[in-house]
């Protein structure tokens, strides 16, 4: 809780350099969309940070505020995590290569078919430098996580996990859990 709890907390959604102004002139908490612009995420995010007015403004904060999201997917092996993210990997790949934004993800075993291969595995080599998907075992993802909150100087990381598969998202967010608890 960032204020006395009488009014809710006000945080600015966004994921480009307008957003982190207006947030930062404003003096609000700033949720940081990085699973639309995760090459843009580290600098504009530090742009917030360093061009923050505080305010006394009950809706304003006296320091930023970050909460950084992040398109992840993590499981108890690579392989079923690589596996579990696949139709989002396929459905960024058809909205980057075709423009074209379906309205429902393809099933794993179709989107890795569908990609011919071609799924991503990314470590955070250098967390100012996200991959557009974080995904991997569960104890590795974690560290990463708590590296790339830690760069950022965020207070709070949210995960965005989209798939159909509610059993795999449950089990991915317990494991996740887990090891981020440890």
């Amino acid at each position: 809780m960032y204020n006395d709890g009488a009014l809710p907390n006000v945080f600015l959604l966004g994921s480009s350099g307008w957003s982190a102004e207006a947030a930062a002139r404003l003096g609000l908490a700033y949720s940081f969309a990085g699973f639309f612009n995760p090459q843009g995420a580290f600098g504009i995010t530090q742009k917030y940070m360093l061009n923050f007015r505080s305010t006394d403004k009950s809706y304003g904060h006296k320091e930023p505020k970050l909460i950084l999201g992040l398109a992840v997917f993590a499981h108890e092996t690579d392989h079923l995590a690589i596996k579990f993210s696949a139709p989002m990997q396929y459905f960024y790949k058809q909205a980057r290569m075709k423009g074209i934004l379906g309205d429902t993800l393809l099933s794993e075993k179709d989107a890795v078919k569908a990609l011919e291969g071609s799924t991503l595995m990314e470590r955070v080599v250098n967390p100012a430098d996200l991959p557009q998907f974080i995904v991997g075992k569960a104890e590795t993802v974690a560290q990463e996580l708590r590296i790339i909150k830690s760069a950022f100087g965020a207070e709070e990381v949210m995960i965005r996990m989209m798939s159909s598969d509610h059993t795999s998202k449950l089990k991915s967010l317990e494991l996740l859990t887990k090891c981020l608890q440890d």
